[in-house]
Formats: C-alpha cells, sequence, structure tokens
C-alpha cells in the first residue's frame, strides 16, 4: 500500500536566494523544487518510482489549475525524492494552491494511486507571482489611491477657446478656407502669396466702371467682349434646323404631326398593339374592329363570335308535345293539359333540339303525380345515329303529389353530327293507371344549357 509522511515544501531557502538577487538579471521561471517523503508497504520506498503532480485551487473537488505534470522514474532512497516541478507562468497568482500526487512503481505501465490528501502549498512558491518582471496583474497591487482603483484617473478636460474636444480627444478648430491640418503662428504672413493691400491691377486690368458691370456677380457687358467666335459675334450660334416627317416646326417650336383619329398628345410607340380593344388584323380580314361596338360598312368576314363567359339558354317542350313511343293509346291536352298514357307503361316522347357544342347542364320535369303506387321518370335521351345511346339528365316525380317539378344537373355536350334528342317520360314502376285514370302526367320539361358561341 502507499502511504505518505511528513510531505515537505524544500523551496524556501532556493527561492529565497532568488528572490533577493540582482533584479536587473534574467527574470525568474516557473519551476521550484518539491522534495517529499514516500512509504510502500509501511516501509520507506526505494527504488525508481513514476510520480504526476496536479495543481488545484481547494483541498477537495475544485478546478484543476494548469495541465498535471507527469515526471518518470523518480529515484526514492530510504523514502525521500526531489524533483522540480513547473505549472507555467500563469499557475501562481496570490491566490491559495493544492498539490496532488499519485504514483507508481517505475518499471509498471500500469494505473497511478493517488496520494491522500492534497498537499497545501505555501508561501514560497508564491514568491514567484510577486517577483516576475511585468508580470504582476492590476488585481494582485494593494494600496492603489482611491483616483486610480477604479482603472480611470479621473481627469476631467474642456475645449477651450479654439479647440474642440471629441472622444477624449482635443483638436484644433479650424474655420474659414484652406485645408491644412496644421495651425499657423499668430505672427505669420502671406507674403509671396498674396498682394499687398495697397497693390493696384491698372496697367492690366480695365475697372468694374469701363467693363459696365451690373449685378452681384459682377457682370460684363456683351459689347466689351473680344475675341468673339464668327458664329456668336451676331448673338445667334446659327444653327439651322428642319421638321422632318412626323413633325412641324412654327417658329422656333417643333412639334408631332397628329393625323387620324382621337384626341392625345402623345405619340404611340412604335410596337404598340390594341389588344385590349380590338380583334387582330388576322382576325377580321384585314379590318380593325373596335370591341365596344363601331359602326362599319362595307363587307366583314367574321369566322367566329364568342361570348367572354358562356351564355345560359333554356329550351322548353310542353306536354302537349309528347307523344307515344308505340301505338298504345295516350292522352294529350286533356283536362289541364299534358299527356299520359291511358294504360300500360308505354314511353311517351318530346324531341329536343339543341346548338352545336351546346352543354346541357340542367333538365327540370314539370308533372302531375295524384298516384299512391307510382310515380313518373323523366331524361333527356341522346340517341346516336350509329346505334346506342347517352342519358345526359334524371328527373322523378318521386315522393310528391299533386302538380310539382324536379330537376337534375348533368353537364354534357351536344354533338348534332352523330346524334339526335328528346326528353322521355315513363311510370317509375307499374302503369300510368296505377293511381286511377290520369293519376299520372307530364305537364312540359325545360332543358337548360350554355353556349360559348353565338347562334
Amino acid at each position: 500500500m502507499w502511504g505518505r509522511s511528513a510531505l515537505v515544501i524544500s523551496i524556501g531557502f532556493l527561492l529565497f536566494l532568488s528572490a533577493v538577487r540582482n533584479l536587473d538579471a534574467a527574470p525568474l521561471d516557473a519551476r521550484f523544487t518539491y522534495q517529499g517523503y514516500l512509504t510502500d508497504g509501511g516501509l520507506a520506498a526505494n527504488g525508481a518510482y513514476d510520480l504526476t503532480f496536479s495543481l488545484f485551487d481547494a483541498s477537495a473537488d475544485g478546478n484543476q489549475i494548469a495541465s498535471t505534470v507527469t515526471v518518470a522514474d523518480v529515484t526514492v532512497t530510504n523514502g525521500t525524492f526531489s524533483t522540480a516541478l513547473d505549472f507555467g507562468a500563469g499557475a501562481f497568482t496570490g491566490d491559495e494552491r493544492f498539490l496532488e500526487i499519485a504514483v507508481r512503481q517505475g518499471a509498471s505501465s500500469g494505473a497511478y494511486t493517488p496520494l491522500s490528501p492534497r498537499h497545501r502549498l505555501d508561501a514560497t512558491p508564491h514568491a514567484q507571482f510577486a517577483i516576475s518582471a511585468n508580470s504582476v496583474p492590476w488585481s494582485g497591487v494593494s494600496g492603489v489611491p482611491a483616483d486610480l482603483a477604479d482603472g480611470d484617473n479621473d481627469t476631467t478636460y474642456a475645449a477651450g477657446q479654439g479647440l474642440a474636444l471629441s472622444a477624449g480627444e482635443l483638436s484644433a478648430s479650424f474655420g474659414g478656407t484652406g485645408s491644412a491640418t496644421s495651425v499657423a503662428r499668430s505672427d505669420h504672413d502671406h507674403a509671396g502669396t498674396y498682394a499687398d493691400s495697397g497693390h493696384d491691377h491698372d496697367a492690366s486690368y480695365y475697372t468694374e466702371t469701363e467693363l459696365n458691370t451690373s449685378g452681384a456677380g459682377g457682370q460684363v457687358h456683351w459689347n466689351n467682349l473680344t475675341s468673339v467666335p464668327s458664329g456668336l459675334a451676331d448673338g445667334d450660334q446659327d444653327t439651322t434646323y428642319s421638321a422632318g416627317n412626323g413633325l412641324t416646326l412654327t417658329g422656333t417650336t417643333f412639334a408631332v404631326s397628329f393625323a387620324g383619329t382621337g384626341a392625345a398628345t402623345t405619340a404611340a410607340r412604335s410596337d404598340h398593339d390594341h389588344n385590349s380593344s380590338y380583334y387582330t388584323e388576322s382576325e377580321s380580314d384585314s379590318r380593325f374592329v373596335n370591341a365596344t361596338g363601331d359602326t362599319m360598312t362595307g363587307n366583314l368576314t367574321v369566322p367566329k363570335v364568342a361570348y367572354s363567359t358562356p351564355r345560359t339558354c333554356y329550351f322548353s317542350v310542353s306536354g302537349e308535345h309528347f307523344v307515344t313511343w308505340t301505338n298504345s293509346n295516350y292522352s294529350s291536352g286533356g283536362g289541364n293539359g299534358g299527356a299520359n298514357g291511358l294504360t300500360g307503361q308505354d314511353h311517351l316522347v318530346a324531341a329536343a333540339s339543341f346548338p352545336q357544342g351546346a352543354v346541357i347542364t340542367q333538365l327540370k320535369l314539370y308533372y302531375y303525380d295524384t298516384s299512391a303506387n307510382n310515380n313518373l321518370t323523366g331524361r333527356l335521351l341522346c340517341l346516336y345515329f350509329t346505334g346506342g345511346y347517352s342519358i345526359p339528365a334524371t328527373a322523378y316525380s318521386s315522393g310528391s303529389t299533386g302538380y310539382g317539378s324536379s330537376s337534375t344537373a348533368a353537364p354534357y355536350t351536344i354533338d348534332n353530327t352523330v346524334q339526335a334528342c328528346s326528353v322521355d317520360v315513363f311510370p317509375t314502376s307499374g302503369n300510368w293507371d296505377d293511381g286511377g285514370s290520369y293519376s299520372l302526367k307530364v305537364m312540359g320539361a325545360v332543358i337548360t344549357y350554355t353556349v360559348s358561341e353565338a347562334d
């Protein structure tokens, strides 16, 4: 078991000698000598041992100061050893320091065994902190005068006449002309630079009166100028302009020569268009047509006129237009109008026609229904010329009594080149007269559709 007793700092005398030496000599480094006594199994240790030294700011836990110093193969004789340690110049700043030591046999490569407790370092190593030239921090100085303790000598300055003070910097306050950054002496002169106050230019210059000047700027009359270029001597620079295509010249004023319709006083750009107001030339057979409705004369070929939004239209058929699908008996126009099959389940149909491209949006069936046993089914039936059919819309009288209507929406585009349409009405189940004579009648139908082009 490792042990330690009588750990002693023997550096005191060594550092004392260094502290009283000539201060003009080279500055101290951070090394100091540590001497200790090591026991192994209760006996004084002998041989080579590896030692580590770590510096902390507390006797337990705390923060490590600087890096751990490792010294290998330290010779221990009768328990005594001595070695030099260097934790760097910043390790000792006047605060408490504690040394933690760990040991293992020199021939071992295993873990170190820490020795406890940590050893408090006395004042001698800290002497490096006080004696190192130019290394004492401000916080390590005591007895600082109150005026300087806050790091500022608190001297207040003010800028007097001719000076300026900005952000702690005094400078001369310049005024007037010039750009020099130096100050002139009080007895300076401008000899060699400016003329004396009593000089004159009589031999070289005309007087103000002689030049007939006027105004605050000292203007010179045109007639007193000499060597004026011939092109300007008559008061005109003699530049001649003329009006080209699209312009007029009246006196000295040029203007755009407008023609045709309109009242604008601005000219159109050469690449302008009339897309928002006119059809293009190719769309209107080499003529422009105002979209808001101009009156035109002559022939105009318009290949297509389309609505800006689809136009809603209606196709209606009355009950009297319905006829039987076969030759069975039916009634049309009797009583309150409408049509019905007298007996059986036969269909009643009425032709329906629409413009090419029309879009069917609704079928509304008008009916009379007093039958408790049956209802009517109405549908738009489009038969293809080549066979087959489409049913774009269907409506029912289900759940109604007396007169009523039913509708259903079914967008469907009409193609008159391949089909023909009709409204087809029949009992939903059973016969026309299941609820008694004339208990079911079709009164008419209205089909709603939209078109995008004019009829």
